[in-house]
Parts: structure tokens; sequence; C-alpha cells
């Protein structure tokens, strides 16, 4: 009986020593961090009959909070509070507790109840974050911004901090806010595209695409690297290392190079670049894969011309014939007017030998004609002396090589070519003269077989399965808003601080006004609605899917502009 009323006692007044050497022992884990310990010893109490302060409670409840023990927590800051609603800490405790558990309403109602008058720096995280689930975006910076000034190394915070500058549109304040987050990737992304602003690559890439279409490429390769140094995710530097892989026959270079471009951002026109490098290769099959692809992408004539030659070197005249009226049939819309014109030259050719009408011969002549205004190169002079050799003029062919010779052009084709034409119209001794130049020996011997033998396959070699190396040349208005199309869809924060750039830089040397009128629309588009995006991105850079009505109303402009795609 005796035992029975002591243990009573304890129950009704704490005031046993060993009470009391508990609670501190439990308080001392707590200031610690040892919250397992200290929440061993308040429920032992309970267990033992003990009846706890409120103090005891709302302890028990922040170590079970430590935890994530949540609802057990709920249970005993909620018996605190019952034995003293006036203690501010016991619900700056059940609002952490109620933020924890995802139940805004009541934690917002606790926590904003105790800002006032508790300075801490995860109250003012809790209702940042608090505000930001309920869309108030800038009473949520405010709260960030006290939160991160009590605490200045939490990261999380300022990381919140730059991503709503985003959403406001403060490119700069972001900006220097990221730049004080180790390891940030927005920031390190930010500070690559403002390195390439700042040294002005674009110099350097209008000089390198000049040297690329005047055949100069090693000056070009050596620009095209200087560029990479400071933008090493430039895919269209790439695609211009590739071509220049080609035109030097080192095709698994080439390949290599646009592969990364592929890697970098998916284009319809780097899968054409690299069907013409597989085809080279003679790896047929494989080029009339990456043709298709990137027929899936956009509907280009250099995909199309690409299968005509493809099914053509297979001796596929059925649907290489198709395709090369595939060729004429599409408008050229996406490439510049002097690589639509030798595609169109070549597919009138390659129509004539899949079919054996001669009257497409007499159209590519009327074509190459038409453009003789503009410097016709050296390729179209060898096409127009092989037209007029299949159509059996074989001294305009003659007089059309010798005005190269004239020109100081004397490439061992040109020579090969005429040889093979002096033969045609019976002037085997200066056929033969002409062999002397040839310093091959094994090539000279094989000529000089053939002509003595009068071989029927010494036969001017068709330009359809050697056609010159092609690629999409921009200028560089061309380029900066292929850039900004790429960065729309990888990047909202590059497209938005490119779009600022371009409407300070680039806008004022824009002399057309439908570009430059398109151009301004497009800025105030992404001005106006990518705030929302940037935001979108930087809470979920690895998963961000573009705003797809704000990308179709953007691409159309493209389209209309004829923007590499």
């Amino acid at each position: 009986m005796f035992k029975k009323i002591n243990k009573l006692i304890k129950k009704l007044f704490i005031n046993d020593d060993i009470y009391f050497k508990k609670i501190k022992e439990a308080e001392m884990y707590i200031d610690k961090g040892e919250y397992d310990k200290a929440i061993e010893i308040y429920k032992n109490l309970l267990d033992e009959g003990y009846t706890l302060r409120a103090a005891d409670y709302a302890n028990l409840a922040y170590a079970l909070l430590s935890k994530n023990n949540l609802e057990e927590a709920l249970k005993y800051i909620n018996k605190a509070i019952q034995l003293n609603k006036k203690n501010v800490l016991f619900y700056y405790i059940r609002g952490l507790i109620y933020y924890n558990l995802k139940r805004y309403r009541e934690a917002y109602t606790d926590l904003i109840k105790v800002a006032t008058k508790i300075k801490k720096h995860d109250i003012y995280k809790a209702l940042g974050d608090i505000l930001l689930s309920f869309g108030k975006y800038e009473e949520a910076l405010e709260n960030y911004l006290k939160a991160y000034k009590l605490k200045n190394s939490d990261t999380q915070v300022l990381f919140k901090i730059g991503v709503l500058y985003l959403l406001f549109g403060e490119i700069e304040k972001s900006y220097e806010i990221f730049k004080e987050i180790p390891n940030c990737k927005i920031y390190n992304s930010m500070e690559t595209l403002l390195n390439m602003i700042r040294n002005n690559i674009f110099d350097d890439i209008e000089r390198a695409l000049k040297h690329l279409e005047n055949k100069e490429y090693i000056e070009a390769l050596k620009l095209f690297n200087k560029v990479l140094e400071y933008d090493n995710e430039n895919d269209i530097i790439y695609y211009y290392k590739a071509v220049i892989g080609e035109e030097f026959q080192e095709y698994n270079k080439g390949l290599n190079n646009i592969d990364i471009s592929i890697g970098i951002f998916d284009r319809a026109v780097f899968y054409s670049k690299k069907g013409d490098i597989l085809l080279r290769m003679n790896k047929i099959e494989d080029s009339i894969n990456e043709y298709q692809n990137s027929l899936k992408r956009f509907h280009n004539i250099l995909a199309y011309f690409g299968l005509a030659l493809a099914y053509f070197k297979k001796k596929d005249f059925k649907n290489a014939s198709e395709y090369f009226d595939k060729v004429l049939e599409t408008p050229g819309e996406n490439v510049p007017k002097y690589l639509e014109d030798i595609i169109i030259i070549y597919s009138l050719i390659g129509k004539a030998e899949s079919t054996g009408i001669k009257k497409y011969y007499e159209s590519a002549l009327e074509y190459i004609d038409k453009i003789s205004h503009i410097d016709i190169n050296t390729e179209i002079y060898l096409v127009k002396a092989y037209i007029y050799y299949k159509l059996g003029n074989y001294k305009i062919a003659i007089n059309i090589l010798n005005e190269l010779i004239n020109k100081g052009i004397r490439e061992l084709r040109i020579l090969e070519y005429l040889i093979i034409l002096q033969t045609k119209i019976g002037r085997l001794d200066e056929a033969l003269y002409l062999t002397e130049y040839i310093t091959d020996e094994d090539k000279r011997n094989k000529i000089l077989e053939k002509i003595q033998n009068d071989d029927e396959t010494l036969q001017l070699p068709t330009p359809i399965l050697n056609p010159p190396v092609l690629f999409y040349t921009m200028d560089i208005i061309q380029y900066h808003l292929s850039v900004l199309y790429k960065y729309l869809y990888k990047n909202p924060i590059l497209a938005y601080i490119y779009a600022e750039f371009l409407d300070r830089e680039v806008l004022k040397i824009i002399y057309d006004e439908n570009v430059k009128n398109k151009l301004v629309e497009i800025i105030k588009i992404i001005k106006e609605e990518y705030p929302k995006e940037m935001y979108e991105y930087a809470n979920n850079m690895d998963k961000y899917i573009p705003n797809v009505e704000i990308i179709n109303k953007l691409v159309q402009i493209f389209k209309e502009l004829k923007i590499l795609m």
C-alpha cells in the first residue's frame, strides 16, 4: 500500500531528485543532438507514471521532430500547448511539425504568429517554402531573404532566392546569387554564355565561316577550335568540323564531330551530314537511315538529295529517281540559294541518269546558264563539261575544260577529263601527249592501256557518285538565331540572356526589316513568357520540359526566318 501511495505522489508532485536528474540528462542530450537518448529518457519517465511539464513535452516533441517521427511529435507538442497556451516556442515547434507534414495552412498559422517574436532562420525558410506553395512569390522571396540574413551558409535558401529572381526577370540579381553557390550548374552555364559575349567570339565565327566558304579549311579550323575553348557545347561548330573532316576524307573524325553535334542538340541538318559521311564510306544502308532520321525532324532537300544519291549508288534507280523528284519538288526554304542551285543541278543530272531521259541534261544546262551571272566554281565547270559530253558535244566540253586551264586551274581530274574527251573525238596524239603530265605512273599506265585498247570503260565519271561536300552555311545573324533556337529547348535561362544580348547588340546590325521585325517579336515573347520557364527549369533542370504552346509559337517564327533546324 505504501509503495502505491508513493508512486501516486510522484505523479502529482514532480519534486524528487531522480526525475530532475533524468530531465537534465535528457536536455543535455538534446543540446548535443543525441535525440534518440533524450527520447528514451522522456518515454521511460512516462512509462514510470510521471506527468511531464509543458517544457518537457515540448522537448520530447522537438526530439521526435528531429528524428522525423512527426505524428508522435505532434501529439506531444499539443500536450505542451494544452498546459501552456502562451509559450511562443511551442507554436514554433508545432509550426515546424505541420510544415514537415506538409500541412501548410496549419503550419503557416503557427509560424506567422511567432515570426515577429522569434528571429530564427528555419521559421523564415519554412514560411518561404509555404508561401511558394501558395503561389505568393514576392512574400516567399521576402522570407527567404530574412532566412539568408540569419544564416548565410544555407545554400538551399540562396538557390531559391536566385530562382525567384529568375521568375521576376531579374537576371543580374539571380546571376550574383548563383555566383555565391559552389559548383552551381546554373551559374556555370550563365558564366559560359556571358564569357562568349564578353570575348566576342562571334567575330571569330564570322571569319571562320568566310574561310570555310572560300575552302580555306585550315584557317577555318583554327578559329572553330578557338570558339570551342569558350563554348565546348557549340553544336554548330562541331557540325562545321565534321564538314572539314569530310572534305579531307577523314571520315571517322567527321563522324565523331557530327555525333557530338547530335548529342548536344537534335537538328535535322546534323543527321543529313552524318548520312553524307556514311555514304562516302560506302555504308549505304546506314546513310539511308540517317537521311530518314533527318526527314523525321524536318523535311529538307539536303536529306532528300542524300537519299537520291544513296539509292543511285545502290543502283536502285527507281527509288533514286523518286527522291530526285522530291528534291526538285521541295522548296529549298531552309538552305541558302547557292546550295539549292547546286543540289538542283545535280538532281537534274541524277534524273537523266536514273531514267535515261536526256531532256534532264538539257534542263541542267539551262539551269547552269540561268545562274551564270554568279561566280561559277570548278565543280560546276566540270559538271557542265560532263553534260555536254553526255549529249555528245565533245568539242564544247573540251572548250569548257580549257577555260578552267586558262584560269590557272590545273587539277588532275581536269587533265583526265581532257584525255578522255580528246580520245572520243579521235585526237589520240593529243590524248597521249596529255598523259605525260600525269605524275602517278600507275594511273598513267592504266589510262594508256585503255586508250590503246579502245576500252569502252574509258568514260567520264558521273558526278552523281562523287558530289561536292555540301553544307549549310549561314551569316552571323542566322548563327545567332540558330543558337537562340537551341536554347529555347535546352535552357530557357540562357535563351533569356541571349535574347537580351540580341536586343542590345544584334538588332542594330540587322538591315533586313522582315528579319528584324520577326526577331523583335521573338524577343518580346521570350521576355514576357520565359521568366516562368526559367523558374520551372531551375527547379527541375534534369526533367525540364519546355512549354509546348510557347515553343510552337516561337518555332513558327523561326521557320518563317528559314533558320537551321
